[in-house]
Formats: C-alpha cells, sequence, structure tokens
C-alpha cells in the first residue's frame, strides 16, 4: 500500500527499510512526506529541531527512513494508550505534542488518550477555599468538592479537543482536523473506607466501554477518556487518571501505555533512551510512582510501557518510531524476545560475527555454513533489530553440548544480552537433559569464569569434538556441569 502510495515497488520500499540503498530520490522523499503528513525535513534529520544542511541523497535521510518504516508497518492498527497529564496540556510542548498525536493516528495507530487534572484542580480547590489531604496517592474528595473536581476536568477536556479541532500545518500541506470523542465510558465504585479513612467520592474504576471504545478507534477517532466516572445511581466520582490509564491499556489489551511525565531521570537513577525487564522495575516501584502502573499495566498482558518527558520535543515519535526511543521502556521478562533464529535472521548474525571473525575472536563462518547450522542459533530480537545470538550444538551421546557464537550487536554491548543468552542456553540444554556444556575460547576466558564454568582439556570433549579441535589455535576448554 505504501509502495502504491508513494509510486515505487514495493521492493524498493523493503531497500529503504533494509539499508540496502543509499541515495532515496527527493521525489520519492517529497512524496512520502506528503503521505505521513510531516515536513520532509523530519524525514531528512529525525528531529525537526536538528540540522537543516542534510539532503535528500544524506545518510542521515536514508537512516531515518530505515528506523521510521518498519515501524510504521508494525504499529498499523495497534492500539496506544497515552497520559497525558495537565502540566502537559496547559505547557508550551503541547502544540507539538498534540501535532504528533495526529501524525500518529494518521499512520493507522489507535489512540486512546486519557487525561489528568491534578493541578487544575488544585488550584480550583485552593481558590474556592477548600482543604484537601491526599492519602495512598488519591485525593479524600468530599461531597461539596464535586461540582468543582467537574470544572477543573472540564476545562483540561475542553482545552484538549480544541486543541485537537484547530488542526495542524506543516509547510507541505494542511492536516485535516482530528476527531476526538468522549462520553460515559466509566463505570466506577467508591474506593470505601481503608485503614479508618473515608475517601468519600474518590473512587475505582469498575467497568469501561471496551466495546464501544473499539469502534470508535475502528474509524480513526481518537478517544479521550476523562479521570471521573458515574454510577449506576448517577453518583460521580473522582479518579486517579494514572490509574484510569492503566486499567484502559489492560482491558483493551494495549500494545502500550504511554505515560507523559516531567523529567524522571534523576529519581529512577536512568540516563534515557533506557530499558527496564519487568523484573527490575519492580524493584523500583517506589522511585516514581508512574513505574509502579507500567508494572500492573505489562504484567497484566500489555505488550510494552512507556515513561517519556513531555518536554524533550519530539519525544512521542523518537520513542515510537526509532529502535532505542527518547524514554524508559519497561517490557515483560527479555526471555520473550529470544527466538529460534530463521534463515531471514542470517544477515543479521552475520553482522553481529563479522566483526569478531575479522578480528580473530571467532572462527570464520560462511553464509552457506550458517544456513547449514541455523537450526542451532537462537537470537535476541528487538523489532527486527538482531541483538545477540548464540548457538548450542548438542553431543547426545555424550550427555553435552558446545555452546558457540555467543556474541552481542556492537551498540548494544555491556547491556546484559550476553548473560541473557548464555542463561537461555544453558535452559535449552536442560531440557535436553544434558550433563554438560563445554566453549571453546581466546578471549572471554575471564567472562565464562565469572559464570561458573571452569578450565578443561581437550579430553573433556566428545569424541567426536575432538577430532576437530585445532591445535595451532590453541582455544582453551572450558565446562559447565548442568544441575538437575
Amino acid at each position: 500500500m505504501l509502495a502504491s502510495q508513494i509510486g515505487v515497488s514495493r521492493v524498493t520500499v523493503s531497500q529503504w527499510e533494509n539499508g540496502e540503498v543509499t541515495h532515496i530520490r527527493p521525489e520519492n522523499l517529497f512524496a512520502l512526506a506528503n503521505i505521513l503528513k510531516v515536513n520532509p525535513e523530519w524525514l531528512v534529520t529525525g528531529n525537526g529541531e536538528r540540522s537543516r544542511r542534510a539532503t535528500a541523497g544524506s545518510g542521515e535521510t536514508t537512516e531515518a527512513l530505515r528506523q521510521a518504516l518498519p515501524y510504521i508497518h508494525l504499529h498499523q492498527n495497534k492500539v496506544f494508550v497515552v497520559h497525558l497529564p495537565d502540566t502537559a496540556v496547559f505547557s508550551d510542548a503541547f502544540h507539538n505534542i498534540v501535532n504528533d498525536l495526529t501524525l500518529l493516528s494518521t499512520l493507522g495507530i489507535q489512540l486512546v488518550l486519557v487525561h489528568g487534572a491534578r493541578q487544575t484542580l488544585d488550584r480550583t480547590l485552593k481558590k474556592a477555599g477548600f482543604e484537601y489531604n491526599f492519602d495512598q496517592g488519591r485525593r479524600i474528595t468530599t461531597q461539596a468538592m464535586l461540582p468543582h473536581i467537574q470544572q477543573a476536568v472540564g476545562a483540561v477536556k475542553l482545552e484538549i479537543e480544541a486543541r485537537f479541532s484547530m488542526g495542524s500545518a506543516t509547510s507541505l500541506m494542511q492536516h485535516p482536523r482530528q476527531r476526538i470523542m468522549s462520553g460515559n465510558l466509566i463505570a466506577a465504585q467508591p474506593v470505601g473506607i481503608l485503614d479508618g479513612v473515608d475517601y468519600g467520592h474518590a473512587g475505582r474504576v469498575r467497568r469501561i466501554d471496551i466495546q464501544a471504545i473499539r469502534q470508535h478507534l475502528q474509524t480513526r477517532t481518537m478517544v479521550l477518556l476523562s479521570p471521573v466516572g458515574y454510577s449506576a445511581t448517577g453518583e460521580v466520582f473522582n479518579l486517579a487518571s494514572t490509574e484510569l490509564a492503566q486499567e484502559a491499556a489492560i482491558q483493551l489489551k494495549a500494545d502500550k501505555l504511554i505515560y507523559l511525565s516531567e523529567p524522571f531521570s534523576s529519581a529512577l537513577g536512568l540516563q534515557p533512551p533506557a530499558f527496564l525487564p519487568l523484573s527490575e522495575a519492580r524493584a523500583k516501584i517506589q522511585d516514581h510512582e508512574l513505574l509502579g502502573c507500567l508494572v500492573q499495566a505489562v504484567a497484566n498482558g500489555v505488550h510494552r510501557g512507556h515513561l517519556l518527558d513531555y518536554q524533550l520535543d519530539g519525544c512521542l515519535l523518537c520513542e515510537i518510531l526509532t529502535r532505542d526511543g527518547s524514554g524508559l521502556m519497561v517490557s515483560s521478562d527479555p526471555y520473550e524476545d529470544i527466538r529460534p533464529a530463521t534463515h531471514e535472521d542470517i544477515a543479521g548474525i552475520m553482522d553481529i560475527l563479522r566483526p569478531l571473525e575479522q578480528s580473530g575472536v571467532l572462527i570464520p563462518r560462511s553464509r552457506e555454513r550458517l544456513e547449514q547450522d541455523i537450526h542451532h542459533f537462537s537470537v535476541i530480537d528487538r523489532d527486527g533489530l538482531i541483538l545477540g545470538c548464540a548457538a548450542l550444538y548438542p553431543y547426545v551421546e555424550s550427555a553435552s553440548a558446545e555452546l558457540a557464537c555467543l556474541a552481542t550487536h556492537p551498540a548494544y554491548r555491556r547491556q546484559g544480552y550476553g548473560e541473557i543468552l548464555l542463561n537461555y542456553s544453558l535452559k535449552q540444554a536442560k531440557k535436553l537433559r544434558l550433563k554438560q556444556v563445554f566453549i571453546l575460547t581466546t578471549q572471554s576466558m575471564h567472562w565464562f569464569l565469572e559464570r561458573g564454568f571452569h578450565y578443561g582439556s581437550p579430553d573433556d570433549l566428545p569424541k567426536d569434538r575432538q577430532g576437530l579441535y585445532n591445535w595451532q589455535r590453541h582455544s582453551r576448554i572450558m565446562t559447565l556441569p548442568l544441575g538437575k
């Protein structure tokens, strides 16, 4: 579909995605920008605020397209839930956030927006002379506060709807207005009394009208959820917007839950872009309120959770349309990104192994050899990029296996992927009821020693493998007994 719209073949688009061309014709670049409803400059640099001197045939253009095009295909018709705090809605950054959300919707991503109103409500209640308290992150809400809560929530909601109704402009074309709808989609119930504290009209999500939301999403309409809910008797409840976003993502089985936030790197001790597997994220939930929401969502089926600094221009596009992103990503167990290799992975495996072969760390393997052995390989795959690989060659007669070609992509070393591949390979060996794994190495002895391997000798190798041992290379043999 994209190829026909641009006026090129599907092979050409595939070549752009795979980096098999070094020059993209200017007319094709402008046609793509027209389809995506962005300024061509964004495709040139990947960021409208960067250098304006790049040209259509530059490596920057090619790299931006390589990064973006696969994600455009990947995310089509996927559901993303995005939480907008009212601080973002009333900030100078919101104009570009609206433009970027509109672009994502144009690309076929189904968006559910959940807005907060905490700071707006703080000001509204103070102006009206109310004193208020929070307990366990919830505002204790009295009956008298409800009109002011509805006023504050309504002000934020109207601001969002007005901004999307304005449309957005680029130097190339004018966006149509983005359709956005809201309604009584949330059934709520009172929090009640916890530890002797009566939360009054503070509520929890009881039910979300998922069917109605999906019907609107299928028509490219964004859905806007406000942090108020209604009971069957017409009572109004004040909801925590962050919890509402979490619950909406879980019930919609969303592909992503995204929280726009104030800068968070110092609180979490991380420098974005960063990735946290679910187990590590759980250990940090006390450091940031939103991290707990992401953990809960990912643990309940949401594919990935993201925390972004909304003050960073283009944070949404960078996080969604580039491989490394711009913020913090929480994903399920990294073992879920490991899979058996296929013939389509050979080029990625060769890219990882080639520098190590050229430096003498690994013995060179031809493409034909890799094609023959591909069923022995496992890979870590992040959105089509092979981050690491390992091969396990079983010797069933001796109840052992050789671990070979354990390597990671140069850009992703020292991030724990080697450890993940090693542990995965050991689990596979145990499934085969093998008693020992061995490796041959000339460089990484200490790395393996730290992980329980011991030095061995050629006599420790299976007989079939002893005959293939290269005495000139003189690799060190290391073994690891496998427990039950």
